[in-house]
């Protein structure tokens, strides 16, 4: 651990420390289970427009998506929480291609040593943790933290960790692709913050944004080393 950290650099789990489109397909396809012909192709075939970045409906992220997609079949929160979960079950199969982004772990070896670098999932611990292990990441970050409740967990989260590992105040960053989970919270803070968006939507302001991790990672690097003298 590091003696004296100069900041603390907070990432999301699900869509920042790595993409790919499975498992959105299968919870949409889980969700679909439970609706009824023709009900049930032509939730489908949006869901599948807005995975090709065609903006069906206005969401923070694509797990966010599918289920707004499913609105006006009224299903229940226990139905799309089955959905969730059996896709969680997917992930965890080779069968379930994800990638991690090549300059992520390169990049995190060099932070480490400078600042606190956690993780935070809304993501239960049973999920979060082994996907991590699958994903080659369990040791790449100082703290991680399923179960973070955002967009509430963000600020208490943070608070926590800045008196934990005694942060200079102010200096954290946040770096997720969910806008009112990741951002617009750090923002309303004074932090700083990196936006991941791969269908180019803006809520609201942002200090870095791009489509892929890797279009944010340099001037994330860059802030880590202007806590340096």
């Amino acid at each position: 651990m590091i003696e004296h950290p100069r900041g603390l650099l907070l990432f999301d789990f699900d869509g920042t420390v790595y993409r790919g489109d499975a498992p959105f397909r299968a919870y949409a396809s889980h969700i679909a289970e439970a609706l009824r012909e023709p009900d049930r192709q032509t939730y489908l075939g949006r869901a599948a427009r807005q995975l090709a970045g065609v903006r069906e409906v206005e969401a923070g992220d694509y797990w966010q998506a599918m289920a707004r997609l499913a609105k006006p079949y009224h299903l229940d929160r226990a139905t799309l929480q089955e959905a969730f979960m059996k896709t969680r079950a997917y992930m965890m199969t080779d069968a379930c291609r994800l990638e991690v982004p090549g300059a992520l772990p390169s990049f995190l070896a060099r932070a480490r040593p400078r600042v606190i670098v956690a993780l935070a999932s809304n993501s239960p611990e049973e999920t979060c943790l082994p996907l991590l292990q699958k994903l080659g990441l369990h040791d790449a970050f100082h703290v991680v933290r399923p179960g973070a409740g955002k967009p509430e967990g963000l600020l208490p989260l943070i608070a926590e960790l800045e008196e934990q590992f005694q942060i200079p105040p102010g200096q954290v960053m946040s770096v997720g692709d969910h806008y009112g989970n990741d951002i617009a919270p750090a923002r309303s803070a004074g932090y700083r913050t990196a936006y991941i968006t791969p269908g180019d939507y803006f809520p609201g302001p942002v200090d870095l944004a791009g489509r892929r991790l890797e279009d944010v990672l340099p001037g994330v690097e860059e802030w880590v080393e202007g806590l340096w003298p």
